[in-house]
């Protein structure tokens, strides 16, 4: 079970004790480091190797520390991110793209406790992975809140590795949700995520963004680098479906077979429709799901189940949230 999260005090002028909330996550807030093989005819400097070369974000990994020796056919390369437990017995939720290719994991916990970390299970669509560690205590743990209830404007606090300061606080607000960046061609499909502004930076990928009650409700995963403080984390309910899934080593979702798009207001015209709520069938796949259920181009999904769809987004987070071969 996690550990409990009671509310945090308020100072004078009615703001949440940071100090507190910082107190009580700290524990479970732990540093990973990730050691690859990089052949020489693909060493790039280690941080677009995920986001691609050109891209306006980048994820937080810490600085390469590389060895000398660069005419080497290939050379070890370290990078650092951060994580939190989210078990007793010592399941580590992070980014994937701070494990991605590692030939070695090392999560330290605390100060000075190092444990080699074995990979259970990654999402590259969501940037998540799930690690697991063994000891001969309970780990302290930090409790999953609800990303779906969160607003705008609301407190958090972010928590991580940046440039290899250890365990480094930062404060800000959600400044957006159901952010949708396109941080890489793997992530675009799923991409659903909070935007803060609490200050971020290289080494921060993978630790928690956590609210007032000292609950995560994110997991710090991108910054642009054409703006300042703004920064991009997957919800947690997301992880939170996931982790089952990645306990068992591999994530499948189901799928429907179409394309989808907005209802602009040109649509909602000539379709004749009340509201530019729904997703629009844009076109359907011979022999997919969506064909043998009988739909066409330009129908508008509405509800899936009893699950309304206000946009693309619920209908994608819906659909892939199933297991291949449900029926909805």
């Amino acid at each position: 079970a996690a550990t409990p999260t009671p509310p945090a005090r308020t100072t004078g002028a009615g703001l949440p004790s940071f100090a507190d909330i910082a107190e009580r996550v700290m524990p479970a807030v732990v540093s990973i480091r990730s050691t690859d093989i990089i052949p020489a005819s693909e060493r790039r400097g280690g941080m677009n190797r995920f986001f691609g070369d050109g891209s306006p974000f980048q994820p937080f990994f810490g600085p390469d520390r590389r060895p000398s020796g660069e005419e080497e056919e290939e050379q070890q390369q370290q990078s650092g991110g951060t994580g939190f437990l989210i078990e007793a017995d010592g399941f580590v939720l992070t980014n994937n793209h701070v494990i991605d290719g590692a030939e070695k994991v090392e999560v330290t916990v605390g100060e000075t406790e190092v444990y080699k970390a074995k990979v259970v299970g990654r999402d590259p669509a969501t940037d998540l992975a799930l690690l697991k560690i063994e000891g001969t205590k309970p780990f302290p743990t930090l409790a999953m809140g609800d990303s779906d209830r969160i607003r705008v404007g609301e407190w958090v606090m972010a928590i991580g590795d940046p440039l290899q300061f250890e365990k480094t606080v930062t404060v800000g607000v959600v400044s957006g949700k159901g952010r949708a960046p396109r941080l890489s061609a793997v992530t675009s499909n799923f991409e659903n995520l909070i935007q803060t502004d609490a200050a971020i930076n290289f080494g921060n990928s993978g630790g928690p963004l956590v609210n007032v009650a000292g609950e995560v409700i994110g997991i710090n995963t991108a910054i642009s680098r054409m703006a300042q403080n703004i920064g991009f984390a997957v919800p947690i309910n997301i992880a939170r479906r996931l982790v089952p899934q990645l306990k068992e080593g591999k994530v499948v979702r189901g799928f429907l077979g179409i394309q989808i798009g907005p209802i602009e207001p040109e649509v909602q015209e000539s379709l004749g429709l009340k509201s530019r709520e729904g997703a629009l069938v844009q076109s359907v796949e011979k022999g997919m799901p969506a064909e043998k259920a009988g739909l066409r181009h330009e129908d508008v999904i509405v509800r899936v189940d009893q699950t309304p769809v206000r946009n693309n987004r619920d209908l994608i987070d819906y659909v892939s949230g199933r297991r291949p071969g449900t029926k909805v």
